[in-house]
C-alpha cells in the first residue's frame, strides 16, 4: 500500500484536529481585528498568510490592500478549496491567490516577494522551527514585518496545541529577526501571544 499524500497525512493527524478545535473556540472576529491591527498594513502591501485556513482573515486583509496582493497558503487540500470559494471575488479580480503549501518550503516566492507575512496557530506544526523561519526571512523585503498568533503554553497545560512564548521569541532571534514585540491577549478565558519582528 503506497503512503498517503503529505497533506492528506496532515488533515488526519490528532495536532491538526486539536488545533482546529482550539482557534475554533476564539472569536474569529475579534481575532481578525487584533491581526489586522498588528500587521500595521498598507494599501500597497504584498501579504502572505501562513496556514490561510478558509480564508476568512486572507479576505479582510486583501481589501486593506487595494495596490497590492494577497497570498495564502495552507496544507491542506479541503482548506484551500473553502478558501477559494470564500474570495472568487478577489481572485478573480486578480488581487489574491490561495495555494497548497507549507512555511517550510517556500520556494514559490521569490526573495522579497512580501512586506508583510502573517500566521496563526501555526507554530505548532513546525518540525524545525528554525528552517520554517528561515524561509519567511527570505520572503519578506527588508524591514518587512513578521507576525504570528499562537496559544502560549501554561504550567497546567500539556497539550501540543500551544507553544512556549520564550521558545518562540529564541527561534526568530537566531534566525535574525529583530525588533520583537508583542503580548498576551485575552479572549474570554482563552489567552492568545501575539510576537511581530521584523527583518
Amino acid at each position: 500500500m503506497s503512503a498517503a499524500p503529505q497533506s492528506e497525512q496532515f488533515e488526519s493527524s490528532a495536532l491538526y484536529g486539536d488545533v482546529m478545535a482550539r482557534a475554533a473556540s476564539y472569536s474569529r472576529e475579534r481575532v481578525a481585528i487584533e491581526a489586522i491591527r498588528r500587521l500595521d498594513l498598507r494599501r500597497t502591501d504584498h501579504v502572505l498568510e501562513l496556514g490561510c485556513g478558509s480564508g476568512h482573515l486572507l479576505g479582510r486583509v486583501a481589501v486593506r490592500t487595494p495596490g497590492g496582493f494577497a497570498t495564502g497558503i495552507d496544507p491542506s487540500p479541503l482548506m484551500v478549496r473553502h478558501a477559494r470559494v470564500r474570495n472568487r471575488r478577489l481572485i478573480d479580480r486578480g488581487r489574491a491567490e490561495i495555494e497548497v503549501g507549507a512555511s517550510s518550503d517556500l520556494s514559490r516566492f521569490a526573495a522579497g516577494r512580501f512586506q508583510k507575512v502573517y500566521g496563526l496557530h501555526v507554530v505548532y506544526f513546525w518540525e524545525s522551527p528554525l528552517r520554517d523561519l528561515d524561509e519567511i526571512r527570505r520572503v519578506l523585503t527588508p524591514g518587512g514585518r513578521l507576525l504570528l498568533g499562537f496559544c502560549p503554553s501554561v504550567p497546567t497545560a500539556r497539550d501540543r496545541a500551544r507553544c512556549a512564548i520564550a521558545n518562540v521569541e529564541g527561534w526568530l532571534e537566531e534566525t535574525g529577526f529583530v525588533g520583537l514585540e508583542g503580548g498576551v491577549e485575552w479572549y474570554g478565558e482563552r489567552p492568545l501571544a501575539w510576537i511581530a519582528a521584523r527583518v
